[in-house]
């Protein structure tokens, strides 16, 4: 499902997903809030919010905030053969822009910049912690949401505003994204 929140702001939700999508106020003072419970969603806010505006994702184990950029937040519960969950993770993967990554319950937190992806896990104390350093994102990190999204608005993107380093950046991703949708 994809959700046109605005002119500038898109959500595409991931099958088995469960959220809460809360948004109020107006270009000068939106608040937009995700409250996932579990599943995946890939957010593309085209433009820089306001310094009154807020734009977030929550999920159990984590909030990330962003002001104007392209990530995916994925929160799954992984099961053993009988049902029962073994382990939590989450990933936060940014692709444009800078996201802010907080555990829940923590006073640590990173900002993640464009081609890299956080890994979160519970602890055996139930909080969650960073799950060692910040990641490249590689081809394998994607997923069918992500990819198939990314190629289509890499492929019809003007580069021209952007500066070298950016460019470089995304014909590095639509490469990971060709590789992951071959494979």
């Amino acid at each position: 499902v994809t959700l046109r929140l605005d002119d500038d702001k898109y959500i595409v939700v991931d099958e088995d997903t469960k959220l809460v999508l809360v948004a109020e106020g107006t270009k000068e003072d939106s608040k937009t809030s995700i409250e996932m419970e579990y599943g995946a969603v890939f957010s593309d806010i085209k433009n820089k919010l306001s310094e009154e505006s807020e734009f977030e994702v929550v999920t159990p184990s984590s909030v990330m905030s962003v002001r104007g950029t392209q990530f995916e937040v994925v929160y799954r519960e992984i099961k053993n053969e009988a049902g029962k969950i073994i382990d939590k993770v989450m990933k936060v993967l940014t692709f444009e822009g800078k996201v802010t990554v907080k555990p829940e319950g923590s006073k640590e937190k990173r900002v993640s910049k464009a081609g890299t992806m956080e890994i979160l896990t519970e602890t055996a104390e139930g909080e969650y912690t960073f799950a060692g350093d910040t990641k490249e994102i590689e081809a394998e990190d994607l997923s069918e949401l992500s990819a198939t999204y990314l190629k289509e608005d890499l492929s019809n993107t003007d580069n021209g505003d952007l500066s070298e380093k950016e460019k470089a950046w995304k014909e590095e991703l639509l490469e990971k994204v060709e590789v992951y949708l071959e494979g």
